[in-house]
């Protein structure tokens, strides 16, 4: 599914959806941001890396200069998923989750090749 201004790209196994991911554009902006990404308990290894790799192709083919994302800080996993794909810290935000937690802003800028 994609529309000018999102893509929800779904990875799949043996006709089984095992993980998506969203990704939402802005006329005004050079930035993609990637809103949700999840994959099953069971996902093959490597299926969250395949599905961040996919975001980042789509945003580079719709013009995208760089992502941007936020995680729960206290996503050990999720952070160093995207920080071993190259995203760096440049923000935190207090209190972003409806439980109070905060969160971590990233950004990646990327590169065709």
């Amino acid at each position: 599914m994609a529309s000018k201004a999102a893509a929800l790209i779904v990875a799949e196994l043996d006709a089984r959806v095992v993980g998506y991911a969203l990704v939402e554009f802005r006329r005004t902006s050079p930035r993609a941001r990637l809103f949700s990404i999840a994959r099953a308990a069971d996902s093959p290894k490597g299926s969250g890396r395949a599905l961040l790799q996919a975001c980042e192709a789509e945003a580079l083919r719709r013009g995208c200069v760089a992502m941007r994302l936020e995680s729960r800080e206290d996503n050990v996993r999720a952070l160093r998923l995207y920080e071993s794909a190259g995203y760096v810290r440049f923000a935190r935000v207090e209190d972003y989750y409806a439980d109070g937690a905060p969160a971590v802003r990233l950004e990646k800028p990327l590169r065709a090749g």
